[in-house]
């Protein structure tokens, strides 16, 4: 399922970047540009640079399925663009998160909610945020959330990118090494 997810996102972005990498073949009057030597030329290059925008994006999104930490990217409209298997393991997330139709049945739940409106205030006030949120099952999620802007196009706001970690187990050693500790040091001082 949490492939799928990705699968569906990368999708979405593959077809965004072949309808915005296409080059226009059409001269003057809407007719077709040049002989065929000049279109056969130009599918070549487009199909060149289709293959290598496709390696890039494989190598780029492969990255970010291998992160162990659960990512989402979420727009300055508070829709999910895109998360890692790590973060639909963590929230529940599954690929109707791109449905218009059954995404606010899914993005009411906690923990998803609760982190959806966090990246709703970082996004608004361009300010990172860390908070930890207890969830069901006496777990403890850290969640980092980071403003995301366009570094091309002058700051443009993109939303928001949130890094859920579960630091439950983290937790539950430094309890586990705070109650050695006081037992080491009660039994010190008791002759």
């Amino acid at each position: 399922l949490a492939g799928t997810a990705f699968a569906a996102g990368l999708l979405i972005g593959r077809r965004k970047a072949r309808r915005d990498a296409a080059p226009d073949l059409t001269g003057p009057g809407g007719g077709r540009a040049g002989s065929g030597t000049e279109a056969e030329s130009l599918s070549q290059r487009m199909s060149e640079m289709t293959a290598r925008t496709n390696d890039r994006n494989n190598y780029v999104n492969s990255i970010f399925a291998s992160i162990e930490d659960g990512l989402v990217v979420v727009d300055p409209a508070g829709q999910v663009v895109l998360f890692n298997p790590k973060a639909s393991e963590l929230l529940g997330l599954g690929p109707e998160v791109f449905f218009e139709d059954r995404a606010p049945a899914v993005l009411r739940r906690e923990p998803i909610a609760a982190v959806l409106g966090l990246c709703a205030n970082v996004s608004e006030h361009r300010v990172p945020e860390v908070r930890r949120l207890k969830v069901a099952q006496d777990r403890t999620f850290e969640v980092r959330i980071v403003p995301v802007a366009d570094k091309y196009l002058g700051n443009r706001n993109f939303g928001s990118l949130a890094v859920v970690k579960d630091i439950t187990e983290l937790l539950r050693m430094e309890n586990v090494k705070k109650d050695f500790v006081a037992a080491v040091s009660h039994e010190f001082r008791t002759p």
